[in-house]
């Protein structure tokens, strides 16, 4: 049982180094004039309008911000990241893994319940990232230009 949970730990560090470097180039990819960059920033747009003026949340606690254009293009590229992690590799493989334990016994639900706890606890603390990045500060650019030919 040792031997799977060590596996288990090796896939998902491969994993994520994998998926990191994927961010990496995704990232290198929004300069200001590349159709990356706009397709992102609607992304943005859209989900800071849907926080603002639906949810109501107020910008210091929101996960998107009213800023710069590529700033709104890394947040809606970050959180496409996130949900397409959770729901292509966390979630069915937490699915996998009760149904493991429901079929052989062999894995404790412990660890089902260790597990998505991580990920409650990496949701929030990504949020507390988001939300205390000097790139929200007012006033901040960081070299952006308009993504919009006039």
């Amino acid at each position: 049982m040792n031997d799977t949970l060590i596996l288990d730990i090796f896939i998902g560090v491969v994993i994520t180094a994998i998926l990191r470097y994927i961010f990496a180039l995704l990232i290198s990819s929004i300069t200001n004039d590349s159709p990356w960059a706009r397709f992102f920033y609607a992304i943005g747009a859209r989900c800071y309008e849907i926080q603002s003026q639906q949810l109501h949340i107020p910008d210091q606690y929101g996960v998107f911000s009213a800023g710069p254009p590529r700033l709104q293009s890394k947040q809606a590229l970050a959180f496409a990241c996130m949900v397409m992690v959770r729901v292509c590799i966390l979630y069915p493989a937490a699915v996998l893994m009760l149904y493991m334990a429901y079929i052989s016994k062999g894995i404790n639900y412990r660890y089902v319940a260790a597990y998505l706890a991580a990920d409650v606890a990496f949701i929030a603390i990504s949020w507390a990232i988001a939300i205390l990045s000097p790139n929200r500060t007012l006033g901040c650019n960081s070299g952006d230009q308009k993504l919009h030919k006039e």
